[in-house]
């Protein structure tokens, strides 16, 4: 199904500059934890903003990513309704469980 609208050329321009940006303040992060001697801060810093700009990276393919993950975990004929027992094939038989322990009581 088709959008109304388009959105796609204000994201690629707006990722880019969103990268730019989290880019800038990452490293003026990383730096002020530096100085401060707060290492820590600075390598957790360091990891967001990477992890961040990852996913802002994976949203652009992730039609592309979910068929990849589709056509990997969903292969053709592995899950199917047809090949699994069906559910009364689990249900004990009640009948023949009291005639059972009938039998063993006397």
């Amino acid at each position: 199904m088709a959008m109304p609208f388009d959105l796609t050329p204000f994201y690629d321009s707006f990722t880019k500059q969103l990268i730019i940006g989290l880019a800038i303040a990452g490293a003026v992060m990383m730096i002020v934890g530096f100085v401060t001697q707060s290492w820590g801060k600075a390598i957790t810093t360091a990891f967001g903003t990477i992890v961040i700009a990852g996913f802002i990276i994976i949203f652009k393919n992730l039609e592309s990513i979910g068929n990849w993950f589709k056509s990997v975990t969903f292969k053709n004929a592995a899950i199917g309704i047809f090949d699994m027992p069906h559910w009364t094939d689990y249900v004990p038989d009640t009948q023949n469980i009291i005639n059972h322990v009938i039998h063993m009581l006397m």
